[in-house]
């Protein structure tokens, strides 16, 4: 009886991932410390998956993506009422998105049982740009446009690699650039660092991404220097205003 009720996730086994801290880098490396509880009955666990998350505005409502996932391939055998720690290293993904504005990003961690309902945790994490993304935001208040707001939306043809891209809105606060529209960027990562996708937003303001992609230029920033974004982002611009 006790199996049977485990598998329906009644007095089944628990499991709690420890994060070594809560803000974290895109890129980097996190030693995670999983904490498993056994239940009420012994249980073969098949493995550990971990999943960042976040959720993106699909239109009329929002809707809740993976950026990226991973599974530590190790079986094991959680009897009942007993513990078990496990240290697993994973990599923030590249494309996870900051978290500012109204975005927000967490980490799922889920142990694969078969026959039963995986039991699952969720832990907020808090995202701080990596330098490349930290080297264009430089850049751009150096050439007078102010951070105004982020967020996620639905988008295929920027990333064709997730269902959704965060967009960077900026507003012009110098002489040089005081009657343009806002300044629009996303980032989309790759082996050598990031490409910046921008635009100066136009009168009445973008109406989906598509129109976004085909009226937009791009770089690619593979030094995280802010002096040399902002020479090659004052002549993207040069092209838009």
């Amino acid at each position: 009886m006790r199996r049977v009720l485990s598998s329906v996730g009644i007095g089944a086994a628990t499991v709690d991932t420890v994060l070594p801290r809560n803000k974290v880098t895109p890129g980097t490396e996190l030693t995670l410390t999983v904490e498993v509880d056994g239940g009420d009955a012994d249980q073969q666990v098949d493995g550990i998956s971990f999943a960042f998350v976040t959720r993106y505005w699909a239109g009329t409502s929002h809707a809740t993506a993976v950026i990226d996932s991973t599974t530590a391939a190790e079986d094991f055998t959680i009897a009942a009422g007993s513990h078990r720690t496990i240290e697993v290293d994973v990599t923030v993904p590249a494309a996870t998105p900051v978290t500012v504005g109204s975005t927000n990003v967490w980490l799922k961690t889920g142990l694969d049982i078969d026959w039963s309902i995986d039991p699952t945790d969720r832990d907020s994490i808090t995202v701080d740009p990596d330098p490349y993304r930290q080297a264009f935001f430089d850049a751009a208040d150096a050439l007078g446009y102010a951070f105004d707001e982020a967020d996620c939306k639905e988008a295929h043809t920027v990333d064709p690699a997730r269902p959704f891209v965060q967009e960077f809105d900026f507003v012009p606060q110098s002489d040089e650039y005081a009657d343009s529209g806002d300044l629009e960027a996303v980032f989309v990562p790759d082996d050598d660092g990031l490409t910046a996708v921008v635009q100066v937003e136009p009168e009445g303001g973008i109406e989906d991404f598509e129109e976004f992609a085909a009226e937009s230029s791009e770089f690619t920033i593979t030094d995280p220097d802010p002096d040399t974004v902002a020479e090659t982002l004052d002549d993207v611009l040069a092209d838009h205003v």
